[in-house]
């Protein structure tokens, strides 16, 4: 597990161990990186103070004026420089152009709104509280490398307008913000602060039309090239790979980065599908399976079906859509380590592309980048789209729809890149911040009871306080195993997450606070073990026959990842 802080976990066995490299979760910051941590405390001394909070009233009705429409180029390009101005402090908007000397794609009669006039530039957007923490966790939506498949770039669009206003909202302690996320969205102040959360201590990288020029000409390719015949896996050729501006712009994103989940959205079908989806594997399994399933499926449930759309059917990509070589999917997920599939381009197009551009480490390619099919039509009609009304928690099938179901799987992903420990409760007091809290209680309290939730996971398989009294603790002190004797713990718990059509599980405990006497102080922390079963390879079926290889698996089941 891996992830926030409230969480510690000091058992002596190899589940410890995983447990502490893999999650801690603290109220406040960002995590410290694929297989480590950062620590804060709950302590019992001081006030503890909550938000105020909108009082909720969400109606049944429908409103009409909040059914999505599609976004065309220029309305996405007008609308990334509104979110980048006015949302400095999360968001940052970048070309590939300016960013990695790229050229464009396309002539001036190509996206003319673009003030150079030269063709359509590829922007993509970075959204994350910290600019400067480099191991906060990592996650890439990309809307379309097929330019006439139209939902993917609208849904990403709205992911990122609603994850920032609400990540505003909190900043600014806006009550009139927090009013019109509820009245525009029905967005409650749970969900509100949930995805305030995940731009506090995620970094998301959202390319919007990686084929800047094939949406703008609503056509599948880039001057004549399948961008997602582009990437150097499983090519034979290398003259027929990153020869589209879309699949550099990727590429020069994927190098300097280390995402552990992605979504690729097209169309033409309706399906979440994962590796493999190369000819050479077939019918086989990745190592990765029994995570990329549970994902897959857990995508499928939290976006649902309305009269038109059953559930996304889920599966491997060679079984659900087709093998191809040069996919993207494949590439992301396994060309830092199935290297011998891997090939180092030298295309001519756009004047050529250095060597050295296709030469990846061993860390950067180890990707769930999941692909959604997500419409049988490749434009779907306005009144398929769904309603930015009713569509987070307990969504509304009446409202639902290809944006609104697509905005969802991307929250998902979102969350469950990173697992964190959300303190709820302390003696029934809510706990509704992302900082420290303090809390002052009589020499008389006998007790505290804490209540806790998990997230970012699935299955919990062990959860539970621990605790100790400052004064026995170092200034620097973080709890590891190295400090059992330092610390007490409540029993160990177990239970589920809300994620995957699930029932989530409620954690308590209650801390003995009698001998407590005055001034002393009591630091609290919460741990947790999660999804231990990812770990496991596939029964028979599988290759490479390796252990599994992704960032996220390994985050949380092996505490040797580096």
């Amino acid at each position: 597990m891996h992830g926030l802080l409230r969480s510690l976990s000091l058992w002596s066995s190899l589940q410890v161990l995983l447990l502490l490299l893999s999650v801690f979760a603290s109220p406040c910051c960002g995590d410290k990186g694929i297989g480590d941590g950062v620590l804060r405390n709950l302590s019992t001394l001081a006030v503890l103070k909550t938000s105020s909070t909108v009082k909720q009233s969400k109606s049944n009705k429908v409103d009409q004026k909040k059914k999505y429409q599609l976004l065309d180029s220029e309305e996405i390009v007008s609308r990334l420089h509104w979110l980048a101005d006015n949302y400095p402090k999360f968001a940052t908007l970048e070309s590939s152009q300016d960013s990695f000397g790229l050229p464009v794609a396309g002539t001036e009669q190509d996206c003319p709104f673009e003030k150079d006039g030269k063709g359509c530039k590829n922007w993509f957007l970075t959204i994350s509280g910290s600019d400067e923490d480099n191991n906060l966790p990592e996650v890439f939506l990309s809307g379309c490398v097929h330019g006439n498949e139209r939902v993917g770039p609208t849904a990403v669009m709205e992911t990122a307008t609603l994850l920032l206003e609400s990540a505003a909202c909190e900043l600014n302690y806006s009550e009139a913000c927090r009013a019109s996320l509820l009245t525009e969205s029905d967005i409650s102040d749970k969900e509100r602060l949930w995805m305030a959360r995940l731009v506090q201590t995620r970094r998301i990288v959202i390319v919007p039309t990686a084929n800047a020029l094939g949406y703008y000409q609503n056509v599948r390719e880039e001057n004549g090239v399948d961008p997602n015949r582009d990437f150097p896996f499983e090519v034979e050729d290398p003259s027929k790979c990153m020869q589209t501006i879309a699949g550099r712009t990727i590429n020069e994103i994927y190098k300097k980065h280390m995402f552990q989940l992605s979504l690729t959205f097209h169309a033409g079908m309706e399906v979440v599908a994962y590796e493999w989806g190369s000819p050479s594997y077939g019918k086989l399994l990745s190592p990765d399976h029994i995570a990329q399933a549970e994902i897959a499926s857990s995508y499928s449930q939290y976006g649902g079906s309305w009269k038109q759309s059953s559930n996304y059917q889920v599966g491997t990509m060679n079984r659900e859509v087709y093998p191809v070589r040069g996919g993207m999917e494949d590439w992301a997920y396994a060309a830092s380590w199935d290297t011998d599939k891997v090939i180092r381009c030298q295309p001519t197009q756009y004047g050529g592309y250095p060597l050295e551009s296709t030469m990846y480490t061993n860390s950067t390619h180890r990707t769930f980048n999941m692909l959604v099919e997500a419409s049988q039509s490749k434009t779907p009609l306005k009144n398929q789209l769904g309603y930015s009304q009713h569509y987070l928690a307990g969504f509304d099938r009446k409202t639902n729809g290809h944006i609104a179901r697509n905005v969802r799987l991307s929250l998902l992903a979102i969350e469950l890149v990173q697992p964190y420990l959300q303190f709820q409760t302390a003696n029934d007091v809510p706990i509704t911040k992302l900082q420290q809290y303090k809390m002052i209680i009589p020499p008389s309290l006998s007790s505290v009871n804490i209540v806790w939730s998990v997230g970012g996971a699935f299955t919990v398989d062990s959860t539970r306080l621990i605790h100790s009294l400052k004064d026995n603790l170092d200034p620097n002190f973080k709890p590891t195993s190295t400090h059992t004797d330092k610390l007490q713990r409540t029993e160990t718990l177990v239970g589920t997450t809300r994620w995957g059509n699930r029932i989530e599980t409620i954690f308590n405990a209650t801390v003995d606070t009698s001998t407590l006497t005055t001034g002393q102080e009591l630091h609290i922390w919460a741990g947790a073990s999660v999804d231990s079963n990812w770990k496991m390879t596939p029964a028979s079926n599988y290759a490479p026959h390796e252990l599994p290889q992704s960032h996220i698996v390994n985050a949380r089941t092996n505490p040797d990842w580096r």
